[in-house]
């Protein structure tokens, strides 16, 4: 396995497991501060499925959060 294939499965899942942590740190608290780093990851796990590159894929979670806040 190529060292750019592994590296491509450690970006996506670092923001599978951000998005997750997010999701169930919204569930444990009673504001809707964390939602908003759910969906923003979301958006960087999509970026990075779709092969975008790191940059992309930061830039895409800090608008997303952003956006939706």
């Amino acid at each position: 396995m190529s060292q750019e294939i592994r590296d491509v499965d450690l970006e996506i899942i670092f923001w599978a497991v951000l998005a997750a942590l997010a999701f169930v740190g919204e569930l444990l608290t009673v504001s809707f501060f964390l939602l908003f780093f759910s969906l923003g990851a979301l958006v960087g796990l999509v970026a990075a499925l779709l092969g975008a590159s790191v940059m992309v894929q930061a830039v895409g979670f800090v608008l997303a959060s952003a956006l939706s806040m």
